[in-house]
């Protein structure tokens, strides 16, 4: 299941160049932080936690760009194109890829350029066409109440209903530096929800 949630951080990236003279990297990580230079960003995590590295988060992508495609065959075709203007900079689940779990609860940091989306001035305005796009993918999505916020962040809840498991995905996002910095939390239940926001609120930017 999580190969599909994290295909969803796809569906509205645009394209363009940054805003900085500093090129936008991955990012580093260092004992239970990742960093990013670019946004002076800082997340501490827990290190029992498996964080992803580029292969695997491009395994991921690739499974949900597929499952997308069998629901809308038009609407999947964009994602090739999102695939390659979406920098992913940080991911991590609970378990192992593959681990013989019910659910694997995950936390993924990406960035979308806003160069050519000048009318995208915060995180509501970037949410709003998250949810267009997820409601034209053909999956079963309902949605909360639009939006909360979290340690500067807005936040867009959503619930997916798919072969039997609700699954339940959080959209948190600001824009920042030219970018729109979101974070796919996806989880299952509440115990798995408070450990996602314990690294939502640990988000530092200077």
């Amino acid at each position: 299941m999580k190969t599909f949630l994290f295909l969803l951080s796809l569906l509205s990236a645009f394209t363009g160049f940054g805003q900085k003279d500093t090129a936008l990297t991955f990012g580093q990580l260092e004992g239970d932080e990742y960093s990013n230079e670019y946004f002076d960003l800082t997340v501490k995590f827990d290190t029992t936690w498996f964080t992803m590295d580029q292969e695997q988060l491009k395994a991921m992508t690739n499974a949900g760009k597929e499952l997308i495609k069998s629901k809308n065959a038009d609407f999947g075709e964009m994602l090739d194109l999102a695939m390659l203007q979406t920098v992913y900079l940080f991911g991590i689940s609970q378990y192992e890829q593959g681990a013989p779990v019910d659910y694997n609860p995950s936390f993924l940091m990406l960035a979308e350029n806003l160069s050519n989306a000048p009318g995208v001035k915060k995180g509501e305005d970037y949410l709003f066409h998250t949810k267009n796009a997820l409601k034209q993918t053909g999956m079963d999505y309902t949605f909360g109440e639009p939006y909360d916020e979290v340690n500067g962040f807005a936040v867009l809840s959503a619930e997916l209903a798919y072969m039997g498991i609700k699954i339940k995905q959080h959209y948190v996002t600001k824009v920042s530096d030219g970018y729109a910095l979101s974070c796919i939390l996806s989880f299952a239940d509440d115990d798995q929800k408070g450990a996602l926001y314990e690294m939502v609120n640990s988000i530092k930017m200077k």
